[in-house]
Parts: structure tokens; sequence; C-alpha cells
């Protein structure tokens, strides 16, 4: 090959060997340091787009499972209010038996009356008192409450539908007349208390209805998202055990395309020899 210095055919070449080894370089860093594989659109223009739908979904999973979340903690606070009625009214039961029973006289009844219509005012004071986030859950104005647990607004799938227009206090429950001041009126009050805690036991049994398709759901949502996440990583995430290969390999390859430029530099130097 002949000499020349004009255009140093040795030197373009290291150039722009080493211009690629240092973009190369250069994009191992920049996936190290972000931790994607997909740092800017030409590095992967399908699976940018791929992964950014798959992102959205995973982000609207995660925020439908705390929607679930929330309506099952709106079920959980009205059965916690209910649990303390049904005591309230198994305590209502207890009194109005031992008010049966003659071995108490008047004087006796009277103060377990005093507890009885208490226990009466305090059923309603829960139910008038209970609310979740500003919304009644036991005086019969909740309403419906539908809870958003999908992606689209096509149809009712992605929604449940979840009550809180429960009614319970003294009077829903037909315990509001009653006393114990006397063995006939502790003995009438006796079927009525029943079929309150009946009652109960029906509300709870909707309540706990709600809770369980609540909790599939978000069992449900949460395996949904585990995928969707895989799914992402897979093709967004950086392999960190490939990259770190790949920026040993073109550090090696930058300082070597250094060396072999500074000594295609160098080239043309020996023209002076001839000259010489």
């Amino acid at each position: 090959m002949g000499l020349r210095i004009n255009t140093n055919v040795q030197s373009i070449t290291a150039q722009h060997q080493l211009g690629t080894n240092r973009e190369k370089l250069e994009a191992t860093q920049n996936r190290l340091s972000t931790g994607s594989r997909i740092v800017k659109p030409m590095d992967d223009a399908a699976g940018l787009a791929i992964s950014e739908n798959l992102r959205a979904g995973l982000r609207a999973a995660g925020q439908d499972i705390r929607n679930g979340q929330s309506g099952f903690f709106l079920l959980q606070t009205a059965d916690g209010a209910l649990n303390e009625i049904t005591n309230i009214v198994i305590r209502m039961k207890e009194l109005a038996v031992q008010a049966s029973s003659d071995t108490n006289g008047d004087k006796e009844r009277g103060y377990l009356d005093n507890e009885y219509q208490a226990l009466k005012s305090e059923v309603d004071r829960i139910s008038q008192t209970t609310f979740f986030n500003g919304r009644p859950l036991l005086n019969g104005e909740g309403g419906i409450v539908q809870i958003q647990v999908g992606p689209s607004n096509v149809d009712d799938e992605d929604r449940i539908t979840v009550a809180t227009n429960f009614h319970v206090n003294a009077d829903s429950l037909d315990i509001a007349g009653l006393a114990v001041d006397s063995a006939d009126a502790a003995r009438e009050s006796l079927d009525p208390l029943q079929m309150a805690l009946d009652k109960i036991s029906g509300v709870r049994g909707a309540i706990g209805a709600g809770e369980s398709r609540l909790s599939t759901t978000i069992a449900s949502l949460t395996q949904y998202e585990e995928n969707i996440a895989g799914a992402y990583s897979q093709i967004r995430d950086a392999d960190v055990a490939f990259e770190t290969a790949n920026l040993a390999k073109f550090n090696i390859l930058t300082q070597s395309g250094v060396s072999v430029l500074a000594q295609a530099n160098n080239s043309p130097a020996l023209a002076l020899k001839l000259l010489g």
C-alpha cells in the first residue's frame, strides 16, 4: 500500500470504529444507569409502544386493587358497627330474661329497664354515627356504591355494586317500644329481640357476601398485576448481567481504538524519512 500524506485512510477507519464503539459504550452505560433496556425510542420502537401500554395497565391495576380494598374497608366498617349492635341486643335479651323472673321486684326491674332503655338509645346512636368517608352506612341513607375494579367503561363488568343503604336502628328492628319494667313486658320482648337478632344477622350476611366478593376480586387483580409487571419487565428492563458484559467489552474496544488511532495518526510522519 502506498504512503500518503493528504488522506490518512487508516486514521479515518480507526475514527469510525472508535466512534461506533463509543456510541455502544454510551448506550450500555445509559441502560445500566437507568435500569431500562429502552432509553430512547430508537432502541426498540415496537417494544416501547407495547411496554407503554403495559405500564398504563399496570398503573390502572394497582389503582383497581386500592379501589377494591377501600370498598372492603367500607363494608368492614359497617360490619364492625353491626357487631356492636348485635352485642347490645344480646345484652338486652339477657336483661329481658332476668326481668322475666319473679325473683326480681319492681324496684329491681326499674334498674334493669334503665339499662335496657339506654342500650336502645345506643343502638340509635351507632346507626346515626357510622360513616365511611362521609357516607352513612346504617341509617338507610347510604345508597348504592359502585367500585371500579377494571380499566374500561364499556359495561358493568369492571364495576362491583355494593349496597350501603342498610337501615339498622331500634325502629327498623322493632324494639323501640320494648321495656322490661314489668314481668309481662319483659316476657313479651323476648321474641321481638330474637327477631331483631335474625334481622341483624341477615344484614351481616349480605355484608359478608360483599366482603367475600371483593376479597376474591382483589386477589385476582393482584395476580393480574403480577403478570403484567412480569411482561413489562421482560420488554422494558435492562438485563444487568448482559449489559455489564457489554460494558467491559466496549470499554476494551474503545481503549484499543484510541491506541490504534494514535498509531494511524503517526503513519504520515514516516514520509519525512523519505524526504530526508
